[in-house]
Protein backbone atom coordinates (compact mmCIF):
# COMPACT_ATOMS: atom_id res chain seq x y z
CA UNK A 1 0.00 0.00 0.00
CA UNK A 2 1.36 3.46 -0.85
CA UNK A 3 1.93 5.90 1.99
CA UNK A 4 -0.99 8.33 2.30
CA UNK A 5 -0.26 11.83 3.54
CA UNK A 6 -1.76 15.20 2.64
CA UNK A 7 -2.62 18.51 4.30
CA UNK A 8 -5.79 17.09 5.87
CA UNK A 9 -3.85 14.29 7.56
CA UNK A 10 -1.13 16.74 8.60
CA UNK A 11 -3.83 18.95 10.16
CA UNK A 12 -5.32 15.91 11.92
CA UNK A 13 -1.89 15.01 13.30
CA UNK A 14 -1.47 18.55 14.65
CA UNK A 15 -4.99 18.61 16.16
CA UNK A 16 -4.55 15.20 17.81
CA UNK A 17 -1.24 16.25 19.41
CA UNK A 18 -2.90 19.36 20.82
CA UNK A 19 -6.04 17.45 21.83
CA UNK A 20 -4.09 14.82 23.77
CA UNK A 21 -2.31 17.57 25.74
CA UNK A 22 -5.68 19.28 26.33
CA UNK A 23 -7.17 16.00 27.65
CA UNK A 24 -4.31 15.68 30.15
CA UNK A 25 -5.08 19.16 31.48
CA UNK A 26 -8.76 18.22 31.73
CA UNK A 27 -7.83 15.05 33.65
CA UNK A 28 -5.54 16.90 36.08
CA UNK A 29 -7.78 19.97 36.53
CA UNK A 30 -8.92 20.85 40.05
CA UNK A 31 -11.59 23.28 38.80
CA UNK A 32 -13.59 20.99 36.50
CA UNK A 33 -16.22 18.72 38.03
CA UNK A 34 -16.03 14.95 37.63
CA UNK A 35 -19.06 15.19 35.33
CA UNK A 36 -17.20 17.72 33.14
CA UNK A 37 -14.27 15.32 32.90
CA UNK A 38 -16.45 12.29 32.16
CA UNK A 39 -18.26 14.21 29.40
CA UNK A 40 -14.94 15.32 27.88
CA UNK A 41 -13.50 11.80 27.98
CA UNK A 42 -16.70 10.33 26.52
CA UNK A 43 -16.33 12.77 23.63
CA UNK A 44 -12.69 11.70 23.24
CA UNK A 45 -13.73 8.05 23.08
CA UNK A 46 -16.38 8.88 20.48
CA UNK A 47 -13.83 10.77 18.37
CA UNK A 48 -11.38 7.87 18.70
CA UNK A 49 -14.05 5.50 17.36
CA UNK A 50 -14.75 7.89 14.46
CA UNK A 51 -11.04 8.13 13.58
CA UNK A 52 -10.54 4.38 13.75
CA UNK A 53 -13.67 3.79 11.66
CA UNK A 54 -12.45 6.28 9.08
CA UNK A 55 -9.07 4.54 8.83
CA UNK A 56 -10.64 1.09 8.50
CA UNK A 57 -12.87 2.38 5.70
CA UNK A 58 -9.91 3.92 3.84
CA UNK A 59 -7.65 0.89 4.28
CA UNK A 60 -10.40 -1.45 3.07
CA UNK A 61 -10.05 0.08 -0.39
CA UNK A 62 -7.79 -1.44 -3.01
CA UNK A 63 -5.41 1.52 -3.06
CA UNK A 64 -3.13 1.90 -6.08
CA UNK A 65 -1.62 4.57 -8.30
CA UNK A 66 -4.75 4.70 -10.45
CA UNK A 67 -7.20 5.59 -7.68
CA UNK A 68 -4.90 7.52 -5.34
CA UNK A 69 -6.60 10.86 -6.07
CA UNK A 70 -9.99 9.35 -5.24
CA UNK A 71 -8.54 8.06 -1.97
CA UNK A 72 -7.25 11.52 -1.07
CA UNK A 73 -10.71 12.94 -1.82
CA UNK A 74 -12.17 10.31 0.51
CA UNK A 75 -9.66 11.26 3.21
CA UNK A 76 -10.67 14.92 2.89
CA UNK A 77 -14.36 14.02 3.00
CA UNK A 78 -14.03 11.87 6.15
CA UNK A 79 -11.24 13.63 8.07
CA UNK A 80 -12.18 17.30 7.73
CA UNK A 81 -15.36 17.00 9.88
CA UNK A 82 -13.30 15.16 12.52
CA UNK A 83 -10.69 17.94 12.44
CA UNK A 84 -13.46 20.49 12.97
CA UNK A 85 -14.92 18.54 15.93
CA UNK A 86 -11.51 18.20 17.61
CA UNK A 87 -10.74 21.88 17.06
CA UNK A 88 -14.04 22.90 18.69
CA UNK A 89 -13.41 20.61 21.68
CA UNK A 90 -9.92 22.09 22.14
CA UNK A 91 -11.30 25.64 21.97
CA UNK A 92 -13.95 24.90 24.62
CA UNK A 93 -11.50 23.61 27.21
CA UNK A 94 -8.64 25.98 26.38
CA UNK A 95 -11.03 28.80 27.30
CA UNK A 96 -12.41 27.06 30.40
CA UNK A 97 -8.96 26.13 31.69
CA UNK A 98 -7.20 29.21 30.28
CA UNK A 99 -4.65 27.07 28.45
CA UNK A 100 -3.81 29.47 25.64
CA UNK A 101 -0.45 30.33 27.20
CA UNK A 102 -0.15 27.62 29.87
CA UNK A 103 0.55 24.06 28.85
CA UNK A 104 2.37 21.86 31.32
CA UNK A 105 2.68 18.58 29.40
CA UNK A 106 4.39 17.30 26.28
CA UNK A 107 2.45 14.81 24.13
CA UNK A 108 4.47 11.93 25.59
CA UNK A 109 3.84 13.07 29.18
CA UNK A 110 0.16 13.61 28.40
CA UNK A 111 -0.25 10.05 27.07
CA UNK A 112 1.45 8.65 30.19
CA UNK A 113 -1.01 10.57 32.39
CA UNK A 114 -4.06 9.71 30.30
CA UNK A 115 -3.35 5.96 30.40
CA UNK A 116 -2.50 5.84 34.12
CA UNK A 117 -5.41 3.99 35.78
CA UNK A 118 -4.44 5.43 39.16
CA UNK A 119 -6.21 8.63 38.06
CA UNK A 120 -9.94 9.03 38.74
CA UNK A 121 -10.59 9.10 35.01
CA UNK A 122 -8.33 7.78 32.27
CA UNK A 123 -8.21 6.42 28.74
CA UNK A 124 -7.17 2.83 28.15
CA UNK A 125 -4.26 2.20 25.79
CA UNK A 126 -6.56 0.80 23.11
CA UNK A 127 -8.55 4.07 23.10
CA UNK A 128 -5.37 6.11 22.74
CA UNK A 129 -4.37 3.80 19.89
CA UNK A 130 -7.71 4.50 18.19
CA UNK A 131 -7.06 8.23 18.48
CA UNK A 132 -3.68 7.65 16.85
CA UNK A 133 -4.87 5.09 14.30
CA UNK A 134 -4.65 7.67 11.49
CA UNK A 135 -0.87 7.10 11.58
CA UNK A 136 -1.48 3.79 9.81
CA UNK A 137 -1.97 5.82 6.64
CA UNK A 138 1.63 6.95 6.50
CA UNK A 139 3.67 4.62 8.71
CA UNK A 140 4.74 1.74 6.49
CA UNK A 141 8.00 -0.09 7.17
CA UNK A 142 8.45 -1.10 3.53
CA UNK A 143 7.80 2.32 2.03
CA UNK A 144 9.39 4.44 4.75
CA UNK A 145 12.81 4.55 3.08
CA UNK A 146 11.18 5.69 -0.15
CA UNK A 147 9.47 8.63 1.50
CA UNK A 148 12.25 10.90 2.68
CA UNK A 149 10.19 13.99 1.96
CA UNK A 150 7.38 12.70 4.16
CA UNK A 151 9.81 11.97 6.99
CA UNK A 152 11.26 15.44 6.60
CA UNK A 153 7.79 17.03 6.84
CA UNK A 154 6.88 14.95 9.87
CA UNK A 155 10.17 15.78 11.57
CA UNK A 156 9.66 19.48 10.87
CA UNK A 157 6.14 19.28 12.31
CA UNK A 158 7.33 17.49 15.47
CA UNK A 159 10.28 19.87 15.92
CA UNK A 160 8.02 22.89 15.45
CA UNK A 161 5.56 21.53 18.01
CA UNK A 162 8.38 20.75 20.49
CA UNK A 163 9.90 24.21 20.09
CA UNK A 164 6.52 25.89 20.54
CA UNK A 165 5.77 23.69 23.54
CA UNK A 166 9.14 24.41 25.18
CA UNK A 167 8.64 28.13 24.63
CA UNK A 168 5.20 27.96 26.27
CA UNK A 169 6.52 25.79 29.12
CA UNK A 170 9.39 28.22 29.80
CA UNK A 171 6.95 31.15 29.83
CA UNK A 172 4.69 29.21 32.21
CA UNK A 173 7.72 28.36 34.38
CA UNK A 174 8.63 32.05 34.67
CA UNK A 175 5.03 33.04 35.47
CA UNK A 176 4.75 30.44 38.24
CA UNK A 177 7.74 31.84 40.15
CA UNK A 178 5.90 34.27 42.38
CA UNK A 179 8.01 34.37 45.55
CA UNK A 180 11.01 36.61 46.21
CA UNK A 181 13.46 33.82 47.03
CA UNK A 182 14.95 33.02 43.67
CA UNK A 183 18.11 33.75 41.72
CA UNK A 184 19.06 32.94 38.12
CA UNK A 185 16.00 30.68 37.87
CA UNK A 186 16.28 30.53 34.08
CA UNK A 187 19.67 28.81 34.51
CA UNK A 188 18.04 26.09 36.57
CA UNK A 189 15.51 25.59 33.75
CA UNK A 190 18.25 25.48 31.10
CA UNK A 191 20.50 23.23 33.19
CA UNK A 192 17.70 20.81 34.06
CA UNK A 193 16.55 20.65 30.42
CA UNK A 194 20.16 20.01 29.36
CA UNK A 195 20.40 17.12 31.83
CA UNK A 196 17.10 15.63 30.61
CA UNK A 197 18.06 15.93 26.94
CA UNK A 198 21.61 14.61 27.32
CA UNK A 199 22.00 12.50 30.47
CA UNK A 200 18.61 11.30 31.71
CA UNK A 201 19.05 7.65 30.68
CA UNK A 202 22.61 7.62 32.11
CA UNK A 203 21.60 8.78 35.58
CA UNK A 204 22.00 6.14 38.28
CA UNK A 205 22.64 6.20 42.03
CA UNK A 206 26.29 6.80 42.92
CA UNK A 207 27.48 5.68 46.35
CA UNK A 208 30.90 7.34 46.11
CA UNK A 209 32.55 9.84 43.77
CA UNK A 210 36.10 9.92 42.46
CA UNK A 211 36.63 13.63 41.82
CA UNK A 212 39.42 12.84 39.36
CA UNK A 213 37.03 11.00 37.05
CA UNK A 214 33.85 11.87 35.17
CA UNK A 215 30.56 10.87 36.83
CA UNK A 216 26.83 11.14 36.11
CA UNK A 217 24.30 10.27 38.79
CA UNK A 218 22.11 10.79 41.84
CA UNK A 219 23.65 11.20 45.29
CA UNK A 220 21.78 9.92 48.35
CA UNK A 221 22.29 12.42 51.16
CA UNK A 222 19.15 13.82 52.76
CA UNK A 223 15.69 12.30 52.88
CA UNK A 224 13.33 13.77 50.23
CA UNK A 225 16.24 15.38 48.34
CA UNK A 226 16.93 14.51 44.72
CA UNK A 227 20.58 15.42 44.30
CA UNK A 228 22.11 15.34 40.81
CA UNK A 229 25.85 15.57 40.23
CA UNK A 230 27.52 15.44 36.84
CA UNK A 231 31.15 15.93 35.84
CA UNK A 232 31.81 15.54 32.14
CA UNK A 233 34.80 16.98 30.29
CA UNK A 234 34.91 20.68 31.23
CA UNK A 235 31.38 20.79 32.64
CA UNK A 236 30.11 20.29 36.19
CA UNK A 237 26.47 20.28 37.23
CA UNK A 238 25.30 20.02 40.82
CA UNK A 239 21.76 20.71 42.01
CA UNK A 240 19.23 19.55 44.60
CA UNK A 241 15.45 19.35 44.17
CA UNK A 242 13.27 19.07 47.27
CA UNK A 243 9.48 18.87 46.88
CA UNK A 244 7.30 18.16 49.91
CA UNK A 245 3.97 18.79 51.65
CA UNK A 246 3.10 20.32 55.02
CA UNK A 247 -0.64 19.98 55.49
CA UNK A 248 -2.35 21.68 52.55
CA UNK A 249 0.78 23.67 51.67
CA UNK A 250 3.44 22.37 49.29
CA UNK A 251 6.97 23.65 48.82
CA UNK A 252 9.56 23.32 46.09
CA UNK A 253 13.17 24.15 46.91
CA UNK A 254 15.93 24.00 44.30
CA UNK A 255 19.57 25.01 44.69
CA UNK A 256 22.62 24.34 42.58
CA UNK A 257 25.09 25.51 39.97
CA UNK A 258 26.55 24.80 36.56
CA UNK A 259 30.23 25.19 35.66
CA UNK A 260 31.86 25.16 32.25
CA UNK A 261 35.56 25.84 31.92
CA UNK A 262 36.14 28.81 34.27
CA UNK A 263 32.55 30.10 34.21
CA UNK A 264 30.08 29.30 36.98
CA UNK A 265 26.44 30.29 37.54
CA UNK A 266 24.60 29.59 40.81
CA UNK A 267 20.82 29.32 40.95
CA UNK A 268 18.10 28.73 43.53
CA UNK A 269 14.31 28.76 43.75
CA UNK A 270 12.11 28.55 46.85
CA UNK A 271 8.36 28.46 46.15
CA UNK A 272 5.33 27.62 48.30
CA UNK A 273 1.85 26.93 46.93
CA UNK A 274 -1.27 24.87 47.55
CA UNK A 275 -0.93 21.09 47.67
CA UNK A 276 -3.28 20.67 44.68
CA UNK A 277 -0.87 22.70 42.50
CA UNK A 278 2.14 20.39 42.98
CA UNK A 279 1.76 18.47 39.69
CA UNK A 280 1.36 21.72 37.77
CA UNK A 281 4.60 23.07 39.26
CA UNK A 282 6.53 19.84 38.67
CA UNK A 283 5.48 19.80 35.02
CA UNK A 284 5.97 23.52 34.41
CA UNK A 285 9.45 23.30 35.96
CA UNK A 286 10.12 20.16 33.83
CA UNK A 287 11.00 18.16 36.95
CA UNK A 288 8.66 15.21 36.32
CA UNK A 289 11.15 13.29 34.07
CA UNK A 290 13.83 13.66 36.77
CA UNK A 291 11.50 12.33 39.49
CA UNK A 292 10.48 9.41 37.29
CA UNK A 293 14.13 8.52 36.60
CA UNK A 294 14.99 8.91 40.30
CA UNK A 295 12.18 6.51 41.27
CA UNK A 296 13.40 3.95 38.71
CA UNK A 297 17.00 4.21 39.93
CA UNK A 298 16.09 4.11 43.62
CA UNK A 299 13.87 1.04 43.16
CA UNK A 300 16.73 -0.79 41.43
CA UNK A 301 19.25 0.41 44.01
CA UNK A 302 17.06 -0.60 46.96
CA UNK A 303 16.29 -4.02 45.44
CA UNK A 304 20.02 -4.70 44.91
CA UNK A 305 20.82 -3.52 48.43
CA UNK A 306 18.10 -5.76 49.89
CA UNK A 307 19.44 -8.69 47.88
CA UNK A 308 22.96 -8.08 49.26
CA UNK A 309 21.55 -7.80 52.81
CA UNK A 310 19.66 -11.09 52.43
CA UNK A 311 22.79 -12.77 51.05
CA UNK A 312 24.82 -11.51 54.02
CA UNK A 313 22.13 -12.72 56.46
CA UNK A 314 22.19 -16.16 54.81
CA UNK A 315 25.98 -16.24 55.08
CA UNK A 316 25.87 -15.33 58.80
CA UNK A 317 23.28 -18.04 59.47
CA UNK A 318 25.47 -20.60 57.68
CA UNK A 319 28.51 -19.63 59.79
CA UNK A 320 26.44 -19.69 63.01
CA UNK A 321 25.23 -23.19 62.09
CA UNK A 322 28.85 -24.20 61.55
CA UNK A 323 29.91 -22.81 64.96
CA UNK A 324 26.99 -24.52 66.69
CA UNK A 325 27.80 -27.86 65.11
CA UNK A 326 24.56 -28.12 63.16
CA UNK A 327 26.64 -28.51 59.99
CA UNK A 328 30.14 -29.87 59.48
Amino acid sequence: MPVLFNKTIMDLDSYINEYIVCLAHIQQSVTLTLKDKIDAFNTAESLAIDINGMIEKILSKNINSFNINDIYNLIDLLAKPINTSISKEIDIFEKRLKLEEKKYYSVKEAIELLTDNKNDIYLSVDKINRLLSYKKLYIDEVDREKNKELEKKLKETVNKYNQEFDSIRFKTFKEMIRGVNHKNEEYFYKTNSFVINNYLSELSIIESIDLNKDYIGFIIEKDKDIHIRIKKDESQIDYVINAQYTGDIASLYIIGYIVHSNSKVDFYINETFTKSSMNSYLNAFNITPIIKRWNECYSTYYANKLQKTNAEDDAKKHIDDFFSGRIN
